[in-house]
């Protein structure tokens, strides 16, 4: 984990990739948030990586407004960390997509999660259909420095057994 924030290492590792190599990045956990996605985007940026597909959350960026007092209490560091990452690959170099899938569920896809932009919207999808989405996403030859909202509109919360 304190390797993903070791400027040198993460650098050497993008040369190695290769320039047309695309990051796809969902870091996390404590400072890897934040300053290790600093690092991945400063990284690739001086090893001359072009592309960056970055998961972050429902909640980050506008969304925080939509995220309920108890939700802020329990994931609120994570999701202002991830928005900050969001704001650095914003400001440098590389063509960037980024996805705010919503809440995950450990569900079979149902192949109906639905990338969407503007507003954030509140929602659930399984982490199978942000897989798929993910790939949809790389198949373009360029992302166009877009944000994008992830869920299925019709998924609902499994009951409880």
């Amino acid at each position: 984990m304190a390797r993903a924030c070791e400027p040198a290492v993460v650098t050497e590792a993008c040369r190695r990739a290769g320039s047309d190599a695309v990051i796809v990045s969902k870091l996390g956990g404590g400072s890897l948030n934040y300053l290790g996605h600093r690092t991945l985007i400063d990284g690739a940026e001086q090893a001359g990586l072009k592309r960056m597909l970055l998961v972050t959350s429902l909640g980050c960026g506008e969304g925080w407004l939509l995220l309920s007092t108890r939700a802020k209490v329990a994931f609120g560091l994570a999701v202002r960390e991830k928005s900050l990452a969001e704001c650095w690959l914003q400001s440098s170099s590389l063509d960037y997509a980024i996805v705010r899938p919503g809440g995950l569920l450990d569900v079979v896809a149902t192949h109906n999660g639905q990338l969407t932009q503007g507003p954030a919207t509140l929602g659930l999808i399984s982490r199978q259909d942000v897989a798929f989405a993910l790939e949809k996403l790389l198949l373009q030859p360029v992302f166009g420095n877009q944000i994008y909202n992830l869920i299925e509109p019709d998924l609902e919360m499994p009951a409880v057994r």
